[in-house]
């Protein structure tokens, strides 16, 4: 599907799952300013993967629970709340990224407490291996 001939998320029949609610909802960082500024005062990544993670503006016809098109680099969509009030950054662990990939659940679709429980089974399994058998 090309861009010119894109549905309307609010037509698409890919997301005729998706509350008419959260369709209709658009992001505010529709522009190179606007994300510049926010990455500013937040952190959204850790310093050592920088070079690795760009922010980029929504196009005014995506939304987050979207998928990425197949000309697209490689991204997922986040909410900035799980930057602006639990302070979670990018760089997942290796069994983080395992599995969320095995779950084919992008981080922006994760509950904020999902993410930390996932976090804590990784610490636990990373205590249980120190542990003499």
């Amino acid at each position: 599907m090309t861009r010119k001939n894109r549905q309307s998320p609010i037509t698409d029949p890919e997301y005729s799952w998706v509350s008419s609610k959260v369709v209709k909802h658009t992001t505010e960082y529709n522009t190179r300013k606007k994300v510049d500024a926010f990455v500013f005062v937040y952190t959204v990544c850790d310093e050592f993967v920088a070079d690795y993670v760009v922010a980029r503006p929504c196009r005014a016809n995506e939304r987050v629970y979207m998928k990425p098109r197949p000309d697209s680099y490689d991204f997922t969509y986040v909410y900035e709340y799980l930057f602006k009030e639990y302070n979670i950054t990018f760089q997942l662990t290796d069994f983080e990224a395992g599995m969320l990939n095995v779950m084919n659940i992008p981080p922006s679709q994760l509950h904020p407490n999902s993410l930390t429980f996932l976090k804590c089974f990784d610490l636990v399994l990373g205590i249980w291996a120190l542990i003499p058998q």
